[in-house]
C-alpha cells in the first residue's frame, strides 16, 4: 500500500478552446509542473510550444503539482504557441526568443550577471539552458521564463552547455579546464571532468547519451563515458584551439571546428 503521498494522481489535459481531450498523465504530488510537461510531450510524440493553465493561472515549470493547488483527477488547460521562433543569446546579458515570422520579440530570459555565450534546447522542447561568462549556466522554462535553477560551480566563465538526449543531465564547460555535469532541472552538480589543460569550449552529447564529447584550447577533443565519468579517448591532430565538436546521429563520427594559423607569407 502507498500513502497518500506517495500516490500517482490522473491528470487530464483537455484543448483551452474547444475542451477536446489531448491525452491523460500520471504524476505524483511532490512532480514538478515542468516535470509534467515532459510527460504530455512524449504522449505526444511531437515536440511543440504550448502553455498549461488550471482554470486561469498559468502552470510555471518550477512549483510541483501539490503547491499549485492541483488534485487527482483535475482537468488542466492546454493553449498551443507559435512554434516558428528563433533563440539568440547576447552580449547584453540576456536570451530571447523572436518570432521568425513578424521579428517581435516574444520571451525575455532575464537574470544573467555578463553575456551570455550559449544556449540551447532540451530534446523535447521544454527548457533552455544558457551559459554565460558571469560564471555560470542556467535552466530556464522556455515557455515562462522562469528560471529553474542556477548552475554554481565553475571558477571561469561559462562557454558552453548541452542537454543530455534524455534530458536528465546537461552538460557546461568553462575557463576554468573542467566540465561539469548537473541534474535537470534541480541543477545539482554530480560530477566534474578534469583532464584538459586549458580552457574547454565546446561539449556535446552522442545521440545515445553514452558518450560527451569536448573541444578545448589544448588542440585537443576528448570522448567521455558518461557511465564512467572517465575520459575514454583523446583525439589529437589539430595544431590550435578547438572551438566547436559535434557527434553525428549515429555516433560513428565526429565533426570539428578550430582555429588556423596562417603562416606569414615573406
Amino acid at each position: 500500500m502507498f500513502s497518500d503521498d506517495a500516490r500517482e494522481w490522473t491528470l487530464h489535459v483537455n484543448a483551452a478552446v474547444d475542451g477536446g481531450v489531448i491525452c491523460t498523465v500520471k504524476a505524483l504530488p511532490s512532480d514538478t509542473v515542468i516535470s509534467v510537461r515532459q510527460k504530455v510531450v512524449a504522449k505526444l510524440g511531437y515536440v511543440s510550444r504550448f502553455r498549461l493553465l488550471a482554470g486561469c493561472c498559468i502552470l510555471t515549470g518550477g512549483t510541483t503539482l501539490e503547491a499549485a493547488g492541483l488534485c487527482d483527477n483535475c482537468s488542466l488547460q492546454l493553449i498551443w504557441l507559435p512554434s516558428d521562433v528563433l533563440a539568440t543569446a547576447s552580449t547584453d546579458t540576456t536570451a530571447a526568443f523572436w518570432s521568425m515570422e513578424s521579428g517581435e520579440n516574444m520571451q525575455l530570459f532575464q537574470g544573467h550577471d555578463d553575456q551570455v555565450m550559449w544556449l540551447c534546447f532540451s530534446t523535447d522542447g521544454q527548457l533552455l539552458a544558457t551559459a554565460s561568462t558571469d560564471r555560470t549556466a542556467r535552466i530556464w522554462c522556455a515557455d515562462s521564463g522562469e528560471c529553474l535553477a542556477t548552475l554554481l560551480g565553475h571558477k571561469g566563465p561559462v562557454f558552453s552547455v548541452a542537454f543530455s538526449p534524455d534530458c536528465r543531465s546537461v552538460a557546461t564547460c568553462s575557463h576554468d579546464k573542467q566540465i561539469r555535469i548537473w541534474t535537470v532541472p534541480t541543477g545539482h552538480c554530480i560530477d566534474t571532468l578534469v583532464g584538459h589543460s586549458k580552457q574547454v569550449f565546446s561539449v556535446s552529447w552522442s545521440r545515445d547519451g553514452r558518450t560527451l564529447a569536448s573541444a578545448a584550447d589544448d588542440a585537443t577533443i576528448r570522448l567521455w563515458d558518461h557511465t564512467t565519468r572517465s575520459c575514454s579517448k583523446v583525439i589529437c591532430g589539430h595544431t590550435s584551439a578547438v572551438y566547436s565538436t559535434s557527434i553525428s546521429n549515429d555516433s560513428r563520427r565526429l565533426v570539428s571546428a578550430s582555429e588556423v594559423k596562417l603562416s606569414r607569407q615573406p
